[in-house]
């Protein structure tokens, strides 16, 4: 009887520790998938080689594709701001549809290090100036204007598709402050 016991306990730890290495991998390849449509711009900031100093914000830029829909069906093991996201592909809410036509999802992780006046209709993706119909955003959802220190939030955009091609790269501007998204080549 111990036998059977000790047998099936092992049998259960080999099946347990299967399963994490299965999540980890999951959630390894949201993260590799997340860090090749990133870039992260800092505000007001000062560089010394990769060091950042006195930046008054950060804000993490990050596709998300209509593509990525066919991965979140197989692997659900990504952040809830990814499926928020990408739940606007599916809205069926009039105004967002209409927002949504011929558009990727932007989401913009952003974080005041410093008292920072921050404006999403500031932001750029090549030429393309954000406005108000390109926040998806629900104006209680997100932060702007004066934030203080340690504000952190998040803004979904609608930005046009045809800027997001693959293996492109996207100037992205916020004011005088701009960063280069290098999409991957699918």
């Amino acid at each position: 009887m111990k036998k059977i016991l000790l047998s099936l306990l092992s049998f259960m730890l080999v099946l347990l520790a299967a399963g994490i290495a299965f999540a980890d991998n999951n959630i390894k390849v949201w993260k590799k998938i997340i860090d090749e449509r990133s870039a992260v711009l800092w505000a007001d900031a000062q560089f010394l080689d990769k060091l950042v100093l006195n930046a008054r914000g950060n804000a993490s830029i990050t596709w998300l594709p209509r593509s990525l829909l066919r991965t979140l069906e197989k692997n659900k093991e990504c952040d809830e701001w990814v499926v928020r996201g990408l739940n606007f592909y599916y809205s069926s809410n009039a105004e967002t549809k209409k927002k949504m036509k011929n558009c990727d999802v932007i989401a913009v992780n952003y974080k005041a290090v410093k008292n920072w006046n921050f404006n999403v209709s500031d932001f750029k993706f090549e030429d393309y100036a954000i406005g108000s119909d390109n926040i998806l955003s629900g104006k209680k959802d997100y932060r702007d204007g004066e934030l203080n220190s340690g504000t952190q939030s998040i803004v979904y955009l609608a930005v046009p598709s045809k800027i997001f091609k693959p293996n492109k790269d996207v100037k992205i501007s916020l004011g005088v402050d701009s960063v280069i998204l290098h999409l991957p080549k699918k």
